[in-house]
């Protein structure tokens, strides 16, 4: 058995995959004090690129690599598939995302937090950062600026499997997995937080666990932006319809809120001589419609 199993989904990223299996297998030996790291890559792609990745670079990281082909283009399947192949080779499973550029001590901090409060899950945060030739207002204005930072070592509001290390032995006996009918609109991952949650689940958070996620290519256009905002507020709505946490007149009102505020967003910002951010009143707007048109029953589909 392994200490820790990387466990990684992955859709045509063939190069960025290659790049941070490179990094992990750097990084290994000082992540994890006796050095056993193995890595589980799940390739959701029909085409199954990924394999040829992990076929030439087998030879070359001293961590062992297991390859598995789901060829589902259906993100639960893909994820369940790879924490159930790792949870099986290790003691813990670590998540990242195939494009993520995890910090040095990434990993030593979330197993850090996991032994220090005997933690079934422990998040570590996820940074958004703009590509050089992004825009300039993609980092001026608020965009990349979606993931808390909560104190470490303590519970924090939500999750993802960015950056997430998961306890085998709790996966095994809660059988908490990614639920099917969120694999095609997202946010699969933010139910399964809920779902470990109402089962009792130990989750704390690893201020010190960094990893590092790019906003480039069609991520960093307005176009994509303004769709990202509608789909977060959207996909809140829906999962709320099936973990029923908050009352749809509660997200009604919070949705009409978050309109309000986006359109009184450049008002408040000049009256503060500031610049309107424009773009990002249109965006949070956006996200407040989302959530109203989710309570009422419509999906934003998920886009990766």
């Amino acid at each position: 058995m392994h200490t820790v199993v990387v466990a990684v989904c992955t859709f045509r990223r063939n190069s960025q995959l290659a790049a941070l299996i490179e990094r992990i297998d750097g990084l290994a030996g000082t992540e994890v004090a006796d050095g056993t790291i193995a890595m589980v890559v799940v390739d959701d792609s029909p085409e199954g690129g990924a394999a040829e990745v992990v076929a030439r670079l087998r030879a070359d990281v001293a961590m062992p690599l297991e390859y598995r082909h789901t060829a589902s283009a259906d993100i639960a399947i893909a994820r369940n598939c790879a924490i159930e192949t790792a949870m099986a080779l290790g003691e813990f499973v670590a998540c990242l995302d195939d494009d993520c550029v995890p910090d040095p001590g990434w990993l030593r901090e979330l197993l850090r937090v996991a032994r220090a409060r005997h933690a079934d899950i422990v998040v570590g945060h996820r940074v958004f950062f703009a590509a050089p030739e992004a825009p300039s207002w993609l980092s001026s204005e608020p965009f990349l600026e979606e993931n808390a930072l909560y104190a470490d070592e303590s519970v924090p509001s939500s999750g993802n499997t960015a950056n997430v290390l998961l306890r085998s032995g709790w996966l095994a006996a809660s059988g908490v997995r990614f639920r099917a009918e969120f694999g095609k609109v997202g946010g699969e991952d933010m139910v399964f937080f809920a779902d470990a949650g109402a089962v009792g689940a130990e989750i704390r958070f690893a201020a010190g666990s960094v990893s590092h996620e790019p906003c480039d290519g069609r991520r960093a256009t307005f176009r994509y932006q303004l769709w990202r905002q509608a789909w977060l507020g959207n996909n809140e709505a829906v999962i709320n319809r099936s973990t029923h946490a908050v009352a749809p007149l509660r997200l009604l009102l919070r949705g009409a809120k978050r309109t309000a505020r986006g359109v009184l967003h450049p008002v408040i910002r000049l009256a503060h001589r500031s610049s309107p951010q424009f773009r990002w009143a249109l965006a949070f707007a956006g996200r407040g419609v989302g959530l109203i048109l989710g309570v009422f029953g419509v999906r934003v589909q998920h886009r990766s």
